[in-house]
């Protein structure tokens, strides 16, 4: 038999000595198993959420050029611009493919599809779908002439299809009460979309160019704007310093000491995450290393007690390589079923948090134990195997330091 059969068959020889050794003491094995998956559950969940929120591409199209407008003034922090000062960046910049306007999530009262109840309402400008590259699933999107003080109309997001018309293609042209103003429906937008936060159930168009926002004094609107695509972030937050200086010489009133700050989309929608997420992945990450050190102690305590055996083993010939050999591969079958039922504890956790913070934002549905997830499961079972190994052969690495046990050991 070739050296690299004769090696694979050794290991598998030990894999299953391990797996019989392990049958004979299922206390040892219930509490490793269990110790090592709680760990490992912990840190999957807390990795793909962070992954979901801070890493993976939001579902727009190019993400990466989606930036907010934020005012910066000195002793005031960060805050809205006001809507009719998005008119004069469009006319003024050349930096960015288009600007949309939109709010957070607003409540209104719904009347005319079934009894009246509250909503989740989004105002968004009627550029705000064509600016992320969404595509409705049903019907079309605002037109620009279709603004709230006329002609209202609405888009309903899926899941409100979905409850309150039971996916009924009609509904396109039924007209609805919002907040007691009649509302047609004229789009449905697909599963999965919904920008930014908390349950959008309807969006509905506003016009950043009435006159009830001429004056300036209406900072409730936040500006996304997709950059072009030959353009950084850095030369559009030049460009918006020039802009912010000649409207700070045309409105001193209203623009005195405001700048502009560019800041990308995932970051205002997610970077605050950071602050509660990277502790908590640091928590769970020292529970994992409690619960491998539990386990190497566990392990060391077996492997004492079969001193005995490594005796006879090395007195009969065996070579120090195999005896290593043998307590990695024994630590093997335990990494395994740690990391199945880590995976297994993965799962509920992302479906505990996805209960808790909602399922409606974006990559929400990419939450789940994914390759990535399972790539990062079993490198921390690489690690924690890694962890044990290390802690196991301690007292074989003393005893071989002399050459060969004394014969007390023997």
């Amino acid at each position: 038999m070739s050296e690299p059969l004769a090696y694979v068959a050794s290991v598998a020889q030990d894999f299953r000595l391990a797996v019989r050794s392990l049958r004979k003491s299922p206390g040892f094995l219930t509490v490793v198993t269990l110790s090592l998956a709680l760990g490992i559950g912990a840190n999957s969940t807390v990795f793909s959420v962070i992954d979901t929120l801070l890493y993976r591409p939001l579902p727009y199209d190019h993400p990466e050029q989606l930036i907010t407008i934020w005012n910066t003034n000195a002793g005031e922090g960060v805050d809205r611009a006001p809507i009719a000062e998005s008119l004069d960046w469009k006319r003024q910049n050349h930096v960015f493919r288009d600007i949309a306007l939109t709010s957070f999530d607003e409540e209104a009262v719904l009347s005319g599809a079934g009894a009246p109840e509250h909503v989740t309402v989004q105002d968004v400008t009627p550029n705000f779908f064509s600016l992320l590259g969404a595509k409705p699933f049903l019907g079309r999107i605002f037109f620009p002439s279709e603004m709230q003080d006329h002609d209202q109309t609405i888009v309903i997001s899926y899941s409100f299809w979905k409850t309150h018309f039971n996916k009924n293609p009609n509904v396109l042209g039924k007209t609805l009460k919002l907040s007691g103003m009649p509302s047609t429906v004229v789009g449905v937008m697909p599963e999965g979309f919904a920008p930014f936060d908390g349950i959008t159930m309807i969006w509905q168009p506003v016009n950043p160019e009435s006159q009830r926002y001429a004056d300036r004094s209406d900072h409730w609107l936040i500006p996304i704007a997709r950059l072009k695509p030959s353009v950084t972030q850095l030369q559009a937050q030049a460009e918006m310093d020039a802009i912010a200086h000649r409207l700070e010489q045309q409105y001193p009133a209203s623009n005195k000491g405001v700048g502009k700050k560019l800041v990308p989309l995932r970051e205002t929608l997610y970077g605050w995450t950071r602050r509660t997420l990277y502790p908590l992945f640091g928590a769970v990450a020292f529970v994992l290393l409690i619960a491998c050190a539990n386990v190497a102690n566990l392990i060391q305590s077996r492997s004492e007690r079969r001193r005995s055996e490594s005796a006879v083993r090395l007195s009969l010939g065996a070579s120090r390589a195999r005896l290593v050999q043998q307590s990695l591969v024994e630590s093997l079958p335990l990494g395994l079923l740690g990391c199945a039922f880590g995976l297994l504890i993965t799962y509920w956790g992302i479906r505990v948090f996805l209960g808790i913070a909602g399922s409606d934002f974006p990559n929400a549905e990419s939450m789940t134990v994914n390759l990535r997830v399972v790539v990062f499961t079993l490198r921390r079972c690489a690690c924690t195997a890694g962890f044990e190994y290390g802690s196991e052969p301690c007292s074989s690495r003393r005893r071989s330091r002399y050459g060969a046990l004394s014969r007390d050991d023997a």
